[in-house]
């Protein structure tokens, strides 16, 4: 674990050596024309390139822009001395993911690539984009010298809180846990409150062994004006200043006006609200009112300033910004008004009164009620010839100190390397019906293996034709040196023959393989050494698909990559993120949990597994590589099936083993997500239903009749169709089924 010594004794150190910094952010300055992490994360980066080290940014939205041009953006970076890097697009397979998972995995794949090694990185938890890294690091397979420092801004489930919301989409669990991972998974951490550390505890979130509150860099370019400003001015206009939504106090501030008595309108002559549009039912509620003009006073609405117009804005004479949040970390909006010494008043709430200086609280900070809110305005209003703007609490030249000197502080000393002798012995499990061609191809790729420490048993669930026992026969010949198992069995179907291999099995962990599946050459060592370094009950990876004949050595040549999540028992209700039964389970947890259930005719049997195993507190994690090639084909039992019937045996587990009557609850939550994803397929949906197609899997996407549900569908509305072309270029899939899509929308748009 990277150790970082207490920064209290060393506030006034010299800097001793420079570092390689990169700072991962899918929001930053220039591109993004305002948001609070890019504001941070731009202010940092200056700070550190200020200091003397070495900085990269890489924008991990890639070639999106608001403003400018990105090849613009690069250049006036370079100007001022950093690095700026647009996250470059996927040139593997298609990804077949939820686009959090892409997301993040593209990270990944660009740090691998990339020619320098850096000695910190700095990222944001929110989007999870460095969790397969993170992965990497800890499993000990690539970034052993670079320390990962998370500075915490706005996890996405904190925002929803906020604004009032619950979770709309399978995709809002997905993020949360990848936030919650990117934390759990730092060396360290810092917060820009004390307020955001104590609402992660609360939640139990796990934090890294060393955190701190710290606050963000004061803003890159804005000049501080302490002092330098005239007082008092005269107050005239109230300023609503934040994103025009719900969470940032939107509804707050104007219930509150509706509140003020006339006598205060009279020293009112404008209300103005500045910041970020929205889609929320809040702004369009404001319209509304700015429509039937319920105020007595003119109202503007201004959401196309970036930051600098917007302060430029706000410190002009008789002005008073009010910020009314409802949940807050550390918001540059306060640090700014107290930077530039702008009149403001703000809601007591989150990491707000620790930017504030302890004598100035009590008259700038209201609760976030309409009553009080209104109050504080009247008050303002009446002082307004002698209103005074309120204190920073702490000095910017120090704070830009200490994040500069915490990168001395750590230790970049890589942990020691596993010896072979230290690695487990592995039972491979592989299973076969009817596939001699196959089986074939799977054992020779287990030979070529670079891990010599396993054994391998082979269950035959019951194969019938000549053709097939003549294989069996073959191999048991072939590989008896080796003294690899061939057992034979009746047809009991996938989990028996599982479990029938797994009870011949003398190692310490169990692999489980499939006739389709060919491993590639490093599999079986790379498990081995990340269940060692991890102490992992389970691990899963990534996999590559292919719709033909190929070798382990044709990897290139896969069509796509199916990337699994982890041990995230929420989204699991839902969705097998958990892996793929090719998979690396500890004997004695297997055996623990009782095996596979053997329930004949049924699938999902490895996904009622990983869920069980999770519910009981075992250890799954995802090795972050493309460990194993699959074979998709028509008759593969991943694309067959009844989903109703699969789906009531992957929901037993939370059914069992959830407290009172929750596990029924869950199975009611999967049955209407069911319902609603045949809904849409049948073009039943509202074209204004939430359209999310990254939970639509490869394996939908290759069965005709699901392709015959949606043309015939969905893709019967013209805006869903939309969605569902901007779908398939995203994945990229477009491509191989561009004909097949334009096919068919033809015949339906006929009808």
């Amino acid at each position: 674990m990277t150790s970082i010594a207490p920064l209290s004794s060393a506030l006034h150190a010299e800097i001793t050596d420079k570092r390689r910094v990169l700072l991962i952010s899918p929001d930053i300055e220039g591109p993004v024309r305002n948001g609070g992490i890019g504001t941070a994360f731009t202010a940092l980066a200056r700070a550190l390139k200020s200091q003397g080290h070495d900085v990269t940014i890489l924008y991990t939205l890639g070639t999106y822009i608001e403003q400018g041009t990105m090849d613009g953006w690069v250049r006036q970076y370079k100007r001022d001395g950093i690095r700026f890097i647009p996250r470059p697009d996927n040139d593997g397979p298609s990804l077949t993911a939820p686009m959090p998972r892409i997301n993040s995995w593209l990270v990944y794949e660009w740090l691998k690539s990339c020619n320098e090694i850096f000695d910190v990185i700095y990222y944001p938890e929110w989007r999870g984009e460095t969790y397969y890294a993170l992965l990497a690091r800890k499993m000990g397979l690539h970034f052993q010298n670079t320390a990962f420092i998370v500075v915490t801004h706005s996890p996405s489930v904190w925002a929803q809180e906020g604004n009032n919301k619950l979770p709309s989409s399978p995709e809002d669990l997905e993020t949360e846990f990848l936030e919650r991972q990117c934390i759990a998974l730092a060396d360290h951490m810092v917060s820009p409150s004390v307020y955001l550390i104590n609402w992660m505890k609360r939640r139990n979130w796990v934090l890294p062994e060393t955190y701190e509150a710290l606050p963000n860099c004061a803003p890159a370019g804005l000049k501080s004006a302490i002092g330098s400003r005239k007082f008092p001015t005269a107050l005239n206009e109230i300023v609503f200043f934040g994103r025009l939504e719900e969470r940032k106090g939107l509804t707050l501030l104007c219930k509150a006006l509706d509140r003020l008595d006339p006598a205060t309108w009279t020293n009112i002559r404008q209300v103005t609200f500045l910041g970020k549009s929205s889609h929320e039912l809040a702004f369009k509620k404001l319209i509304e009112k700015k429509t039937n003009n319920n105020w007595p006073v003119e109202i503007r609405i201004i959401t196309n300033m970036d930051r600098t117009q917007a302060n430029t804005y706000l410190s002009q004479p008789g002005r008073l910004a009010v910020i009314a949040s409802l949940s807050e970390n550390s918001p540059y909006s306060v640090m700014e008004c107290l930077l530039q010494e702008t009149a403001f008043i703000a809601s007591n709430i989150g990491g707000i009164p620790e930017l504030i200086a302890h004598q100035d609280q009590s008259r700038v900070l209201f609760e976030p009620q309409p009553q009080s809110l209104a109050e504080c305005l009247t008050k303002c209003f009446e002082t307004r010839f002698s209103f005074k703007p309120a204190k920073l609490s702490f000095s910017p030249d120090d704070i830009a100190k200490k994040w500069s000197e915490l990168i001395q502080k750590i230790d970049l000393s890589a942990p020691e390397a596993l010896s072979k002798a230290e690695l487990p012995r592995i039972s491979v499990c592989l299973t076969h019906y009817e596939r001699p061609h196959l089986l074939g191809e799977a054992l020779n790729s287990l030979f070529q293996q670079s891990y010599k420490n396993f054994e391998v048993i082979v269950v035959d669930d019951g194969s019938v034709k000549q053709s097939s026992k003549e294989c069996l026969n073959r191999l048991s010949k072939h590989y008896e040196e080796l003294e690899w198992k061939f057992i034979r069995s009746t047809n009991r179907y996938l989990g028996a023959a599982r479990n029938l291999a797994a009870s011949h099995a003398t190692g310490e962990y169990l692999m489980f393989m499939d006739d389709d599946n060919i491993a590639l050459p490093h599999e079986l060592e790379t498990y081995a050494r990340c269940a060692r370094q991890v102490d992992a009950d389970i691990l899963t990876c990534p996999f590559d698909i292919y719709h033909r004949d190929i070798s382990a050595h044709e990897k290139e040549k896969a069509e796509y990559r199916w990337l699994p999540l982890g041990a995230c028992p929420s989204l699991g209700v839902f969705y097998n993120c958990f892996g793929d039964a090719n998979a690396l389970i500890r004997r004695s947890l297997f055996e623990k949990i009782g095996g596979f259930t053997e329930d004949y005719g049924i699938g999902h049997e490895d996904w009622e597994f990983f869920a069980a195993a999770v519910l009981h507190g075992g250890n799954l994690q995802v090795v972050p590589e493309s460990l194993f090639l699959y074979r998709a084909s028509d008759s593969g039992m991943l694309l067959s099936g009844e989903v109703e019937r699969d789906h009531s045996r992957n929901i037993r587990p939370y059914v069992q083993n959830t407290l009172g009557q929750m596990g029924s609850a869950l199975a009611y939550a999967l049955h209407l997500s069911l319902e609603m994803r045949g809904a849409f397929q049948q073009g039943q949906l509202h074209q204004s239903t939430p359209f999310n197609p990254d939970y639509f899997t490869w394996s939908d996407l290759l069965k005709p009749r699901f392709f015959k549900q949606v043309l015939s569908g969905a893709l019967r509305n013209r805006t869903l169709r939309q969605k569902f072309w901007k779908f398939l270029r995203e994945k990229g899939l477009w491509k191989t089924l561009q004909a097949v899509i334009i096919y068919g929308t033809r015949k339906v748009t006929r009808h």
